[in-house]
């Protein structure tokens, strides 16, 4: 609270910055899926959906681990027992995410089966 606001957003200026290019790249990602997303339109409804749960996922085991770190219940020792630990918990909570919403995208919305298959297979990954 000391801190004046501008020196805050100094701070944050250059994560904000990578995270914004990070993000550029996933619209020319897309861009090269072009012919691909034309021809399986149903896809691109949910890109920004798988997108914004990577976000979300990520952010929410950076936040736990950074408190665990913070509260000294961890430490940089531990990190081969965390990364594997925290990738294992992601790709668990990919897999239940993806066995509601594969089904609801393919018998609710009709969905393509081919792209349910696709959005189940990918959820797990960014998760």
């Amino acid at each position: 609270l000391k801190q004046p606001f501008y020196k805050v957003a100094s701070k944050r200026v250059g994560w904000l910055s990578l995270f914004l290019v990070s993000l550029s790249l996933t619209a020319l990602i897309m861009h090269g899926f072009d012919e691909t997303l034309e021809k399986q339109l149903e896809l691109a409804y949910f890109v920004p959906m798988l997108a914004g749960h990577g976000g979300n996922t990520g952010g929410q085991t950076v936040g736990t681990v950074l408190s665990a770190l913070s509260s000294g219940a961890v430490t940089k020792n531990d990190a081969r027992r965390i990364i594997p630990k925290e990738a294992l918990s992601g790709l668990m909570v990919g897999v239940l995410l993806a066995s509601a919403v594969a089904p609801i995208a393919h018998f609710v919305m009709g969905i393509s089966t081919h792209v349910s298959t696709v959005l189940f297979c990918t959820l797990p990954l960014v998760s």
